[in-house]
């Protein structure tokens, strides 16, 4: 007997070794800081971005505020400046007896107007009549032109020589108290003996109607100042804190409201920009761990590379010295070859002669002759020009590889991969080719399925990146939302505002949906209300069998719940809708049907023993959700096959074949069973039963299974 074949034993490492595993990590983390500092400078652009991108937005905001403020004001005081017009005109007139009808005009004139301390005629400098007495008697004689403050000295002139209305102050008032006086002169301009009208107004009054003390108190520092720079509202704003500004236009010239929030600019926008520095430096240490693994790991893959192919380099040799020792007889390689469905052969350069061993165990057909022409015979037409070719060019180089078709004897093509080397022969030095013809078949087909498969996921990454990215513009959209209520609240849009949440809402659900039916994490179970469960399908399945194809429901299951995974839930019910989608190429009706039985996981129709191995539960019930279509129907041949995977009846390049046995290994891993009838020509109907959460009974309307229609006679269940 031959002596065995030493096999290489493990040892353990020595410290050179662990100092160079040692070393790779040391590797991994100057990567990982390297990668850290990198993200902390883009972090630290980012806030500065950021912040000022936070300051904008609320200056904006304030100014905006601040205008509605000044807009007010501006409409209150020009309220005030018509009043004092009217009163004018009444005075021109110059028939009235003033000590008896300007009382009553004056009181006509100003009802319903707020904030208006009194109505004056002042004639030759000096208050004549005033309205209302009450808090005024003070002020009748007074002589404005013998005031000792040269401002109001100088409004009185200004509204003798103007031929519009003057705005004085906010002034001290005679009476008390803070006030702003509107005058109009009576006559021409530069009459200093005609009569001057005014109208005394409380400076309170006037900024509550225009809502700068109404307004929501805590948030913002608000300065008021008159045409001279003087601040009669407020505390002076410092000019370095660059506070918003606007106008208030008057009759006469305007003021300056400028804003500031509570802790000015930065202070105000602190929290946010904290929440982004905080969100920004987990994101970055996230980024550094994986960077770290990622390259630990390959530092560690390497270097175990290397070691295994040391170890197989020093078991190779082992072997190929064993080999040299030992020839297997020929009827040991013969079994071997055709176990390894592998055709080893021998071309006679000098006679044309070939020799072909062991075609039988790769079911490929015979050359009718052992010639080139022969063998050219078996050969795919389409591969006969490159099979010549690579041939003749590996037999004058010395060796060849070359994949190519052969005929079966069955008469269809099979893949196969030949490799040929020159050798020296009887004939002369180079008059010998020996090669080997491997079936590759099956290798063709697996990596094509791969590759699809691979496409697969790359379109489900896809859908739940563009999903993720659109959440993020309904957040945009939220946000400002609510911005808006701030700010508009009481101009009449809230309705149109609930609308817009009510559509954000509305697509934030469509891309939950999205994003936990695109999840590629292990399955999760949970209990799930199962009607609940077949709505969620439901709304993604509206997006996909297009228009051709009616869906009706009847979800009649009430609160039962089961125990699976949401994302696989809504996955058996898309795959299972697009499957009778493709089956109705001309339109149909795709019924959705759930309800609860009571006893054990089964049904009618299931074959014995089909849910057995699924359901180890007690009889609690189960919650039953069947699927129809009216579509073409599978042949009854076909059906026990259709839960295999890449098995499919569609058109190539129409179908992975990996939907329904997809859906039979999430209905299993829920512990239950999936059943299918079928008739050709008339549709297909796919029944689940699932049993029922713990704690959960034959809640719901239930239907008896007896009551259950039988089917098409086509019907198989796999458990």
């Amino acid at each position: 007997m031959p002596e065995p074949v030493e096999t290489p034993r493990l040892r353990r490492l020595t410290p050179r070794e662990r100092r160079r595993r040692f070393g790779s990590r040391r590797r991994a983390l100057v990567v990982a800081g390297a990668l850290l500092l990198a993200q902390a400078g883009l972090i630290a652009w980012g806030q500065s971005v950021h912040a000022r991108w936070l300051q904008d937005r609320l200056r904006r905001s304030v100014t905006s505020e601040l205008t509605g403020y000044a807009r007010a004001l501006s409409s209150a005081l020009a309220q005030r400046a018509a009043l004092l017009e009217g009163l004018r005109a009444w005075m021109a007139v110059g028939s009235q007896d003033l000590p008896t009808e300007f009382p009553a005009f004056a009181a006509q004139l100003t009802r319903g107007a707020s904030g208006i301390r009194a109505v004056q005629v002042i004639e030759g400098g000096v208050i004549r009549h005033t309205y209302p007495d009450s808090g005024n008697q003070g002020v009748v004689g007074y002589d404005l032109l013998a005031d000792p403050r040269p401002r109001i000295r100088e409004d009185l002139l200004r509204a003798w020589e103007r031929d519009s209305v003057t705005v004085s102050g906010p002034v001290d008032l005679i009476q008390g108290g803070l006030g702003i006086i509107l005058r109009r002169s009576v006559g021409a301009p530069g009459d200093r003996s005609a009569p001057v009208v005014a109208v005394v107004l409380d400076v309170a009054p006037l900024l509550t109607e225009a809502g700068v003390l109404t307004r929501k108190l805590g948030r913002l520092e608000l300065c008021l100042t008159d045409a001279r720079g003087e601040v009669f509202f407020g505390h002076g704003l410092p000019a370095d804190a660059a506070p918003a500004g606007v106008d208030v236009m008057l009759p006469e010239g305007r003021w300056r409201l400028e804003g500031l929030p509570l802790g000015g600019w930065r202070g105000a926008t602190l929290a946010d920009t904290r929440l982004f520095l905080a969100g920004a430096s987990l994101l970055a240490l996230l980024i550094t761990l994986i960077a770290y693994l990622v390259v630990d790991r390959h530092y560690r893959l390497a270097r175990a590379v290397r070691e295994r192919t040391a170890q197989l380099s020093s078991a190779n040799e082992l072997l190929s010295e064993a080999v040299e020792q030992r020839q297997l007889s020929d009827e040991r390689l013969a079994a071997a070859l055709r176990a390894g469905r592998v055709s080893p052969w021998t071309l006679d350069l000098a006679s044309g002669r070939v020799d072909l061993v062991g075609l039988d165990g790769l079911d490929l057909a015979t050359p009718p002759e052992p010639t080139a022409d022969g063998v050219l015979e078996v050969i795919h037409p389409d591969d006969r020009e490159r099979f010549l070719r690579t041939v003749s060019a590996g037999l004058r180089d010395g060796g060849f590889e070359l994949e190519f078709r052969v005929r079966r004897t069955d008469a269809s093509w099979a893949w196969v991969r030949t490799r040929g080397r020159v050798l020296p022969g009887p004939a002369g030095p180079r008059s010998l080719a020996v090669g080997a013809l491997a079936d590759i078949s099956q290798i063709r087909d697996l990596e094509s399925m791969l590759a699809h498969s691979q496409r697969l996921e790359a379109v489900g990454r896809l859908a739940a990146g563009v999903a993720h990215d659109f959440n993020n513009l309904l957040l945009v959209v939220r946000g400002q939302v609510e911005l808006l209520r701030d700010t508009a609240a009481g101009q009449g849009v809230e309705e149109d505002l609930d609308a817009i949440e009510s559509a954000v809402e509305q697509g934030a659900l469509i891309t939950r949906q999205l994003l936990t039916f695109g999840r590629r994490d292990d399955p999760r179970p949970e209990r799930l209300v199962l009607d609940d469960a077949v709505r969620e399908g439901l709304d993604l399945v509206g997006r996909l069998i297009g228009a051709s194809t009616r869906v009706e429901s009847a979800l009649g299951a009430g609160d039962a719940c089961v125990r699976m995974d949401r994302a696989q839930a809504s996955q058996v019910i898309v795959n299972l809708a697009v499957n009778a989608r493709d089956a109705m190429p001309d339109g149909g009706v795709l019924r959705v049907s759930t309800w609860v039985e009571g006893g054990p996981a089964g049904g009618p129709g299931e074959e014995a023993g089909g849910s057995a191995d699924a359901l180890a539960s007690p009889p609690v019930g189960v919650a039953v959700l069947e699927i129809s279509d009216t579509g073409v129907g599978i042949p009854e041949d076909e059906i026990p096959r259709i839960f295999q995977p890449y098995y499919t009846t569609k058109e190539a390049g129409q179908g992975s074949g990996l939907g329904l046995a997809t859906v039979h290994g999430i209905v299993r891993a829920a512990r239950g069973t999936i059943a299918v009838r079928s008739e050709p020509g008339k549709g297909t109907t796919f029944t689940i039963r699932l049993p029922l959460a713990e704690g959960e009974g034959a809640r719901g309307p239930a239907r008896a299974a007896a009551n259950v229609d039988a089917g098409p006679p086509v019907e198989t269940a796999v458990g």
